[in-house]
């Protein structure tokens, strides 16, 4: 695994209905914890105030629940800065599938892509 963050209001609401929409808040706010830059794939510096999640599935076992999660986000290409340089800075579309091991008894996800 390559990360961990902390999700307590989503560890709160596994079994409830509104579950997927507090961990897709919960992620959204807490993006900075993310690696998102590990997943890039047209970019090289991810703007992780743009992520966007769609859980995928969640399955419980053993204390611990499997999140697969769709995270859907921007990032740039950035140059040298230079006065000539070319690089544009907009803004790409970037999609990576994220793994999270949830362990119910402390709220602490690992995560890995």
């Amino acid at each position: 695994m390559e990360a961990t963050v902390y999700l307590p209001q989503s560890r709160n609401a596994w079994g409830r209905p509104e579950f997927a929409a507090i961990l897709k808040e919960e992620l959204r706010r807490k993006a900075h914890a993310l690696p998102l830059e590990r997943w890039l794939a047209k970019t090289n510096m991810a703007m992780p105030e743009t992520l966007e999640v769609m859980l995928i599935s969640a399955e419980e076992a053993d204390g611990r629940v499997l999140l697969r999660v769709g995270a859907f986000f921007s990032g740039l290409t950035v140059g040298c800065a230079c006065v000539d340089d070319p690089t544009p800075l907009t803004p790409e579309p970037e999609y990576a599938e994220i793994v999270l091991m949830l362990d119910l008894s402390t709220g602490w996800a690992a995560c890995a892509l």
